[in-house]
């Protein structure tokens, strides 16, 4: 996890003290994941008013919310038909920072046999790997006293984690994937250098294991990767704006199947020696967590060979 994780936890810690009721202690249940998905997908599900009955417990009925996403201090009412009670719960400490964010459901106007409680859910985003790392905390004064919900999520949160895991799959939007670099070139340099010949030093971009050449299509190229055994091909778009070159390579068809895809360069100029190129996989198709990352990885060494021939030019 990224350094300022250790800050956002000694946070999420920290927002425990707005219920002195409440003795945090090890006795207190965590539950935790690991999804191979972004936080910011997590983020907008679980700040969905109706998460509280998709995910923390599904035989829950939502009967007085407003609709969309789910605001600080705002309070709703939850009813259980099987167990013949309805509760109302508050939204409290919504942090939401770019690598850490947390939100908190306190319970109110309990029935007398149910112990007050808290559930906070916190996410640790990891740029490194690409996953996000989710805690359920239960917090109550009274662990040992019988809690319908802390017993179903306790029992059945592998459940609970695999039915996010494909809730967010199926409800996948397209991802994007980018890396960039600065070269010490011009931006006619760096252009001229990827469409010359047909476009054959696109190449580079594909770590010299393939070769790239026109068919008798117009703006259409054809992609032979070796180290994969496939052939791709690609329609090619063209895109210029005052300081930026843009090149789209759309995905007509590929011999190994790949994820629908389609990838853009863009050469943004600095000054008039230097640019920056970014290479992007625009992602249309749910993908884990390994692969986008090896598509990264890809991208970088790629960046690294097209700045390394450009600059000794």
């Amino acid at each position: 996890m990224d350094n300022n994780n250790s800050q956002n936890e000694s946070k999420s810690q920290k927002s425990l003290q707005t219920f002195p009721e409440f003795q945090v202690d090890d006795s207190n249940e965590v539950l935790f994941h690991l999804f191979h998905k972004d936080i910011n997908n997590l983020w907008f599900y679980f700040t969905e008013t109706t998460s509280i009955q998709k995910y923390l417990y599904p035989n829950g009925i939502i009967s007085s919310y407003s609709k969309g996403k789910i605001k600080e201090k705002e309070t709703y009412e939850v009813k259980f038909p099987e167990k013949g009670i309805s509760i109302k719960i508050s939204i409290e400490d919504l942090i939401d920072n770019p690598n850490f964010k947390s939100l908190t459901y306190k319970s109110l106007n309990l029935p007398e046999n149910l112990p007050s409680f808290a559930i906070i859910l916190s996410f640790f985003f990891s740029t490194v790997n690409k996953f996000t790392g989710m805690t359920i905390k239960l917090v109550s004064n009274e662990m040992d006293k019988k809690n319908f919900i802390f017993e179903y999520l306790i029992n059945n949160y592998k459940i609970v984690f695999d039915n996010i895991d494909k809730y967010i799959e199926s409800n996948f939007n397209e991802y994007e994937e980018s890396e960039s670099i600065c070269i010490e070139r011009g931006i006619d340099k760096i252009f001229n250098f990827l469409t010359e010949k047909n476009y054959s030093n696109l190449k580079v971009l594909f770590v010299n294991y393939a070769i790239v050449r026109p068919t008798k299509v117009k703006d259409e190229l054809e992609i032979e990767h070796f180290s994969t055994n496939n052939i791709i091909k690609l329609k090619v778009e063209h895109k210029k704006d005052y300081n930026e070159q843009d090149m789209l390579l759309k995905v007509i068809s590929s011999v190994v199947p790949i994820p629908s895809q389609n990838i853009s360069i863009k050469i943004v100029n600095i000054n008039q020696n230097s640019c920056l190129v970014f290479f992007t996989h625009h992602l249309k198709e749910f993908i884990g967590s390994d692969q986008i990352q090896q598509y990264g990885l890809i991208k970088q060494k790629a960046l690294w060979l097209l700045k390394s021939e450009i600059e000794k030019s």
